[in-house]
């Protein structure tokens, strides 16, 4: 956890916790030599963990333990230099692992130098490989020698910022291959070989989704047949995201691909829909199209969109479409380049070094009524047809939706959840920026749980001057609950204040036929988001339990009551705003 980085910071209860013993009273602060040996103990398992990820092929194990810009020199076996997070994953999935059925590793004499937030070392290590497919089907592969490192804080945490191999001892060597166990079938005769496919089966596929089935245990009820079906129904909305995403378009022929919507629910905001574009960031590419009347209309451009790889995100120009020079029905001609293009004098934005993808986000306040934005995208100077895809590029993509995207964008949200209901936000809420996607926008963010019976009341004041503000209910999964026919989110418009200015809603599970309901969709417990955009002010608003059957002493008397035929009429009118609105 960094103990180093916190003991020269001021330490922390951590490490308190770890000398003192679970239930302990600091009553004072370690002395430095015991937080540096405790730092040293925590950067010393990290050999230790990557033999096991080797050993056991455990991929996002193997990825984790490295720097988001990690890199390993595998200059001794022709790869150079395998830098970030993807380049190692397709280094390990493509080339380490198929190379053995099953290995053997020991590290020893881990030797490190603390520095800092920055420290060195080295080990010993040997390496007993089995089934290497250029090897006959009785020989192992023997390697011994010493890996050096570079390690780093990052978050908190100790990471590998460069590991290097560099293999002192290497021979084939004969084993009897009756007594090796548990490493799969017998490879084949070495006489009966035949050079390595680019593309695997379609079984060896689907075995990457294998390991997703492990984020059960991430969830609030890991033993639920319930919830665990809805994580598999989100595995499936993934790969459906995913394939958009991988497959639709590429930087050189650049489409909008659908991101977020009330199809692919981890957590869109409700009056959104997202687009997504790939772009190379030494490319030049022009936007085209009419702005529409959709309440706000915003671009960003970044790298690592999550999901599709396990570095952090990173979020460069942010923008709304009003800044720009539009025409007289709303025209948009737009450059995105490195630099400005000779001889261009109409709206330009930079690409920054390292962009990857260009999001436009359309925000109703109105669905339905609001006209969508209508956008083209075009790379300047690329050649006008699109070639086919190759055999390794669908080998390569498939890997990556398959054995990474589709169980990594579910983890990255439960871990999110985890961590708030770890900070105690059960039922009470926090101002957060969700990573600064969206600056002008703050949120407020907790969790909400409902005892049977019971109702909880959000209540709020409203900023006097913003441009944007709502409210929504995700459910155990971070998706956001059925929003199309269900009324889960509530915007600056949809909402009805109270006589006194203030925002109150009502979080059941049953209609108590107020305007204001917010309905978890038969969760009893899940997250709740809202947001400020360009506010004066940044109230934190609260949630009280209420009995159900008691929920009208608890709301202003002139709170209207809403009958089951007005709320009828009210889903069937959110219903068709919804679907009026492109999400395609």
């Amino acid at each position: 956890m960094g103990i180093t980085k916190r003991f020269r910071d001021g330490l922390s209860s951590v490490a308190a916790t770890v000398l003192l013993g679970a239930g302990g009273v600091a009553a004072a602060e370690p002395p430095a030599p015991v937080a540096l040996e405790l730092a040293r103990a925590e950067i010393a398992r990290l050999p230790v963990a990557y033999a096991w990820a080797v050993d056991h092929k455990d991929i996002d194990a193997l990825v984790g333990l490295f720097a988001s810009d990690g890199a390993y020199d595998l200059s001794a076996y022709g790869h150079p230099d395998v830098q970030g997070s993807e380049a190692l994953r397709r280094l390990f999935l493509q080339s380490v692992f198929p190379s053995e059925r099953c290995s053997f590793s020991s590290i020893s004499n881990i030797r490190i130098e603390l520095d800092g937030d920055r420290a060195t070392g080295a080990d010993y290590f040997i390496h007993f490989g089995y089934g290497n497919p250029k090897l006959a089907a009785d020989t192992r592969l023997h390697v011994e020698g010493q890996h050096f490192y570079e390690f780093r804080l990052e978050q908190d945490q100790w990471k590998i910022a460069r590991m290097t191999g560099h293999p002192t001892f290497e021979r084939a060597e004969p084993f009897d291959a009756q007594g090796l166990k548990h490493c799969g079938a017998a490879p084949a005769a070495a006489t009966e070989r035949r050079e390595p496919m680019t593309l695997a089966t379609w079984s060896d596929y689907v075995d990457l989704l294998r390991p997703a089935d492990e984020l059960t245990a991430l969830t609030f009820d890991p033993k639920s047949e319930e919830l665990r079906a809805e994580l598999y129904r989100q595995f499936l909305m993934n790969l459906s995201l995913g394939y958009f995403l991988y497959f639709q378009s590429t930087p050189e022929h650049p489409e909008w691909a659908p991101f977020l919507n009330s199809v692919f629910r981890l957590q869109p905001n409700p009056d959104d829909t997202y687009l997504l574009a790939p772009v190379a960031a030494d490319g030049v590419y022009r936007i085209t199209g009419e702005r529409g009347t959709v309440r706000l209309l915003t671009f960003l451009t970044g790298r690592n969109m999550m999901g599709m790889t396990d570095e952090p995100g990173e979020n460069y120009g942010y923008f709304d479409a009003d800044e720009l020079k539009l025409g007289p029905r709303g025209e948009i001609d737009l450059v995105f380049s490195a630099e400005r293009p000779a001889g261009w004098t109409g709206d330009w934005r930079p690409l920054h070094a390292g962009s990857e993808f260009i999001m436009v986000r359309q925000r109703a306040y109105d669905w339905g009524r609001e006209r969508e934005a209508s956008l083209a995208i075009e790379r300047v100077g690329a050649p006008p047809l699109k070639p086919r895809a190759t055999a390794a590029e669908t080998d390569e993509r498939m890997r990556a939706l398959l054995g990474g995207f589709t169980a990594r964008l579910s983890r990255k949200w439960l871990e999110f959840q985890n961590a708030a209901l770890r900070r105690g936000l059960v039922n009470q809420l926090e101002l957060t920026d969700m990573g600064g996607s969206a600056p002008p926008q703050k949120y407020w963010v907790g969790m909400f749980r409902l005892a049977p019976g019971e109702a909880l009341i959000l209540e709020t004041e409203i900023p006097r001057q913003h441009a944007y503000w709502n409210v929504q209910l995700n459910d155990e999964l971070w998706n956001a609950v059925e929003f199309v026919y269900r009324q889960s989110s509530l915007n600056g418009q949809q909402a009805r204040l109270d006589s006194d200015g203030r925002f109150r809603a009502v979080i059941a599970l049953e209609d108590p036929g107020v305007p204001n309901w917010l309905d978890p969709g038969g969760a009893q417990q899940g997250m709740l988001i809202g947001r400020w955009y360009k506010a004066d002010a940044l109230p934190v608003p609260t949630l009280t339990a209420v009995p159900l059957d008691q929920l009208r002493a608890h709301l202003p008397a002139d709170t209207p009551v809403v009958t089951p035929a007005a709320r009828a009429e009210q889903l069937r009118l959110r219903s068709v705003g919804a679907q009026l609105r492109r999400r395609w």
